[in-house]
């Protein structure tokens, strides 16, 4: 791409730093919360930009191989929202109240949307 990967990277941090804001604005009114109400705790831009490999596991393996798989144990992320492009099999997700861990949906055209633990704190638990 034309500027390299700096460039590239930093033209992404920005529109997901716009997308994010979007994203602020829709929880609120969802929530039947003035439209800048969640937004305007987020006045500093504190995003982060990162590349993870989340490998694929079949069924079984995890248990099996414990002591060798590779990836991230089971967590919460702390931030507000994570935006996570999928483009390879291998996040998984439980949805609140569930033991089950579900393939997260691999889209080229899309994001996963993953509420962290300051969104569930600013809104009281209302989404988690």
């Amino acid at each position: 791409p034309e500027g390299g990967l700096r460039a590239t990277m930093a033209d992404a941090y920005d529109r997901q730093a716009v997308l994010g804001r979007q994203l602020l604005r829709a929880f609120a009114l969802a929530l039947g919360l003035p439209r800048d109400e969640l937004a305007r705790h987020a006045a500093h831009e504190l995003g982060t930009l990162r590349f993870l490999r989340y490998p694929p596991t079949a069924d079984g393996i995890a248990a099996a191989n414990a002591t060798t798989l590779v990836g991230i144990s089971a967590h919460t992320d702390f931030e507000a929202f994570t935006l996570m492009h999928q483009n390879a099999p291998g996040l998984q997700l439980r949805a609140v109240g569930s033991d089950a861990w579900e393939d997260a949906p691999v889209r080229d055209d899309a994001f996963v949307v993953i509420v962290g633990d300051v969104l569930e704190r600013m809104t009281n638990g209302a989404l988690r």
